[in-house]
């Protein structure tokens, strides 16, 4: 049945973005989507670095986001596109299957119109959607006028902008961020024993998305129940940061395959890549590039550590402190 029989006409039009590193899903929702009629126009991501770009010129109205996704989770994506007027959709709506009270906590303090748990059935989307349009048209409230807006630089193969990092911040950033995915699992991430006034210098954007994809992938392999933890140290001038689980581990044979670069090498740019098999292969990449190094030590069914080194810059004065 044609399901642009069962919903009201779109008359103007309507930009709509859906997210989800499930390929089929997205496409799977967007083929439906359009047929709500020929002003819909529907573009589809499958991650939030992705997504980013299709709006930096012009917002979408509407945002349909996947809630966990590798390197940026769509709480993240819509954190981000609310702190940028020229990219904040009118509604946004978050799929998830660990549709709970405190994600819909979570979802109302960012202004999201509703929660849609997964699976989610094309019809019944149409239907939310058509119901959005139909507001839309009435506030007129779809018209966004878009701004320029430059991305921060993310390319490994190019140079970025060198900083003054402390890592200690930097841990309880990334432990901020993951703090949802890990209450959701019921896990507990914890930033444990870490070196007061390490500094190393590099890419900020890059090394954040290191740890960033070293805890995500950290919460995904373990169950519920576990914990995660972020650590520091300083050994013969590397500054080394431990992120630490109780997972299911890893075996010896697939440790060269995740942290394989290889592919990741002939590219300049890592979102050119699939996120979802290559995370561990950019963290090794980005650390190779700031003169450091990438260690695992896993034993299945009894959790993995992975650690990055990276050469330190200075030590921060412990009397700077006001």
């Amino acid at each position: 049945m044609d399901s642009r029989l069962n919903f009201p006409r779109v008359d103007s039009h309507v930009r709509i973005l859906i997210v989800d590193d499930h390929p089929n899903t997205a496409n799977m929702l967007a083929r439906a989507i359009s047929r709500l009629g020929p002003n819909v126009e529907v573009i589809s991501a499958t991650s939030g670095l992705e997504a980013i770009k299709h709006v930096k010129d012009k917002a979408a109205d509407i945002l349909i986001t996947d809630m966990m996704m590798p390197e940026m989770t769509g709480i993240e994506l819509i954190e981000m596109l609310n702190d940028q007027p020229s990219m904040s959709p009118s509604v946004c709506y978050l799929l998830t299957a660990h549709d709970s009270t405190s994600v819909r906590e979570i979802a109302k303090r960012l202004n999201v119109r509703d929660v849609i748990a997964k699976p989610a059935h094309p019809e019944r989307v149409c239907q939310i959607i058509s119901n959005t349009i139909s507001e839309l048209e009435q506030t007129q409230s779809a018209t966004i006028e878009p701004v320029s807006y430059k991305e921060p630089n993310t390319e490994i193969g190019t140079e970025s902008k060198l900083e003054d990092i402390v890592i200690t911040s930097l841990l309880w950033d990334v432990a901020k961020k993951f703090q949802t995915q890990a209450d959701i699992k019921n896990q507990l991430l914890v930033v444990g024993n870490a070196e007061q006034n390490l500094i190393v210098r590099g890419s900020a954007v890059q090394l954040r998305q290191a740890l960033r994809n070293l805890v995500w992938s950290a919460i995904q392999n373990t169950p519920k129940g576990g914990t995660v933890t972020l650590s520091s140290k300083n050994e013969s001038n590397m500054v080394k940061i431990l992120v630490r689980d109780t997972g299911y581990g890893i075996s010896p044979s697939d440790l060269p395959k995740i942290l394989d670069d290889s592919e990741l090498e002939q590219s300049n740019d890592i979102e050119d890549n699939d996120a979802a098999d290559q995370t561990l292969a950019i963290v090794n990449l980005i650390a190779k590039r700031h003169n450091g190094a990438i260690a695992v030590e896993s034993e299945p069914g009894k959790g993995s550590c992975f650690i990055l080194s990276l050469p330190l810059f200075q030590m921060k004065e412990a009397t700077q402190v006001e």
